[in-house]
This record gives structure tokens, sequence and C-alpha cells, in this order.
């Protein structure tokens, strides 16, 4: 089950997240040749996202053996989202299985550049 994490990215800024995937003990999940997609769209139902991360150098980096999963992105990225309340989740994908794993969703929230 996803944990509920809500974000703010501020408009025509840069954005990062970091989420570090553990264990129920508390120990990294090794994290190793997985990939990952982040979308945030207005409503889950609609048909285009208006940011898309992945890894595979789209704003995405996985440091396997500490299950850190850095999420970029950039201000020209940021900057072409509209102000409002959005939804958006993190996913992994296992290189081995190709089982589909929703790390973290939750609501994002753009605030209105006014520095331009």
């Amino acid at each position: 089950m996803a944990v509920e994490y809500n974000v703010v990215i501020d408009q025509g800024a840069d954005w990062f997240l970091n989420v570090t995937y553990e264990n129920p003990n508390g120990t990294p999940v090794n994290l190793t040749n997985y990939t990952a997609r982040l979308q945030v769209r207005s409503t889950p139902q609609s048909p285009t996202a208006v940011l898309t991360l992945a890894t595979g150098g789209q704003g995405i980096v996985i440091t396997g053996a500490t299950g850190l999963v850095s999420m970029r992105a950039t201000n020209v990225q940021t900057g072409d989202i509209d102000e409002g309340a959005y939804v958006y989740d993190l996913e992994i994908t296992d290189p081995v299985t190709s089982t589909i794993t929703r790390l973290i969703q939750g609501q994002a929230i753009v605030s209105a550049q006014v520095t331009r």
C-alpha cells in the first residue's frame, strides 16, 4: 500500500523529492536495476500528465542498495504547469518479476510563480 504524501511544487523553480524505500524493520530495500516513473495529473482519470519523470535520464535516479529514489523536475518543467491542485504517484518496477509497486501518492499543489 502506497504512503500518502502531499507535496508543493513551486511553479518556475527546480523541484526535488527524495524517498527511501524501507523494509518493515527499517532497513533499505535494495532497488538495484529497478526503474521508476512519477506522473502528475489534474485528476487520476485525466488523459494527460502535466509532469512525467522517469529513470533513464528523465528526472529520477535510483541509488540501488540504499533504497533511495531521487526525483527532480527542472524549473522549465515546473514553469509549464498551471497553478492549482493535482494528484501524483510514484511507481517502481522490479527488474526480475516486472512487479509494479506504488511507493507514494498524494496531492501536488502547484504554487504560482510571481517573479519572472
